[in-house]
């Protein structure tokens, strides 16, 4: 890890390590009453949301200053092209193991299974978040280009855009409007429940935070990260008493406010050097599209072999502990091993990953 950039990297591992916390306590059927669902434990629902702010940082953040444009756009959209291709990928081979480990019947193997896929009648897998991650590598040098040129007024149309698709949602979601392919992709489902619209717009406010982080000092990067984590807690407090402008509000800047906490964290442990915790989880997030792909594979492993092969039964929090545990030691050696030994690392790479 640069010193440069290993905010990021420990930032990106600490979403890595909410998103297996919430993965395994699905896998292990967890009660949604248990406090392993609670406020107690880890948040749930933060790694999404705040994932593709911090895509969209780390664009703004590293490629604002690179004086070669066209190479900067290049490198954008040759990364948004694997990003797609991992996306497509991914989600067929793990469709597949699925429906071959666990289901009776294998529907891939029919026309109306492929072409659900773009009508949204076939259901994706978690790898649908990479469509809207990818498509804001794609936004990146335009809003690279808009921020540099006017920063604030940016700003506001974001702002003004993200909240306008807010109430478009809450308005149409009542009508028979909701059910057509497009809206369902741009605002309702998306693939895999992420819908394009809102989270192309989280990523990129996380571009114009990551511009704004290059052009203001410390001083003032430290105030905007507080004021967005006062925000969250705003918001946190006011679900005790949920009403409509609170819903809204939390859709609206809530991946925004959920990324400042994280990314404080993040900084935290870099500041401090929290040794090994800041090693392990910034090298996780230093090969975080890799890990993410992985942590499938081992969770799904782990389940099977657990389950079906060995027929053992655990409670589910113990179950729970145990996916989860298996799950981040197994993910960090081979990121381990892809940082000692070259060869494996190029074998993913490869792969895009």
């Amino acid at each position: 890890m640069t010193d440069r950039f290993k905010e990021i990297d420990v930032c990106r591992g600490l979403l890595f390590l909410l998103m297996i916390n919430t993965h395994a306590l699905t896998q292990a059927s967890v009660p949604r009453d248990h406090w392993l669902f609670s406020g107690f434990w880890l948040p749930n629902g933060w790694a999404t949301v705040a994932f593709v702010v911090l895509s969209g940082y780390g664009i703004g953040y590293i490629f604002s200053i690179r004086e070669q444009v066209a190479e900067r756009d290049a490198a954008l959209i040759n990364r948004s092209k694997k990003i797609f291709a991992v996306m497509f990928i991914s989600n067929f081979v793990f469709s597949a193991l699925r429906q071959i480990l666990f289901d009776e019947h294998i529907y891939f193997l029919y026309p109306m299974w492929w072409t659900g896929l773009f009508t949204l009648n076939t259901d994706w897998t978690i790898s649908g978040i990479l469509l809207p991650t990818g498509l804001v590598l794609l936004s990146g040098p335009a809003m690279i280009r808009f921020c540099k040129r006017a920063l604030w007024r940016t700003l506001v149309v974001l702002i003004v855009a993200r909240i306008a698709i807010e109430l478009l949602i809450s308005s149409l979601a009542v009508t028979d409007y909701a059910n057509s392919w497009i809206l369902l992709l741009l605002l309702f489902k998306g693939f895999g429940g992420f819908p394009v619209l809102p989270f192309i717009i989280n990523g990129c406010l996380g571009i114009w935070l990551g511009v704004f982080k290059r052009q203001c000092g410390n001083i003032t990067w430290v105030v905007v990260l507080a004021g967005l984590m006062l925000v969250q807690l705003m918001i946190y407090l006011s679900s005790f008493t949920p009403s409509l402008l609170c819903v809204q509000l939390v859709s609206s800047i809530g991946a925004i406010a959920k990324f400042a906490w994280v990314f404080a964290v993040a900084l935290l442990l870099t500041r401090f050097q929290l040794f090994p915790v800041t090693s392990l989880v910034g090298l996780i997030g230093k090969y975080s599209l890799g890990s993410f792909i992985m942590h499938r594979v081992i969770l799904n492993a782990i389940h099977f072999f657990w389950y079906h092969l060995g027929n053992y039964r655990l409670p589910p929090s113990y179950y729970y502990c145990l996916l989860i545990i298996f799950t981040i030691a197994t993910t960090w050696l081979l990121c381990l091993l892809r940082e000692r030994f070259p060869d494996i690392n190029r074998c993913f790479t490869r792969l895009a990953l």
